[in-house]
């Protein structure tokens, strides 16, 4: 799922096994609230939040499912993905910042 589809599953109580899986039941119930809550003050002030290189995801944008996350990837360091993000490595300049991650930055985000 995307960031943004991994909220508006928050928002409509779907996907709850998924969500569970990846965030914990209780978390879940948590963001569930927050999410709702969330949703109704849109158009509220708004508020900037920057991660730092330890909550980014960078790699490259894919029109399948999935993106090809290089950082921060486990399997993708193991077998030497990561060279792929030096300067002037092949294909480097196609690398975006593709969101953060939701585990760290989503409960922050609903709650601010």
């Amino acid at each position: 799922m995307t960031n943004s589809e991994l909220e508006r599953a928050l928002q409509i109580g779907s996907d709850t096994e998924l969500l569970e899986d990846y965030f914990g039941k209780d978390q879940v119930v948590t963001l569930r609230r927050l999410a709702r809550e969330a949703r109704r003050l849109r158009g509220s002030e708004r508020v900037l939040i920057l991660p730092g290189i330890m909550g980014s995801t960078l790699g490259y944008e894919r029109d399948t499912i999935w993106n090809d996350v290089l950082w921060i990837d486990p399997l993708g360091i193991l077998f030497g993905r990561l060279s792929a993000l030096r300067l002037g490595a092949p294909g480097g300049a196609a690398i975006k910042p593709l969101g953060v991650f939701l585990f760290a930055y989503l409960s922050l985000k609903l709650r601010l």
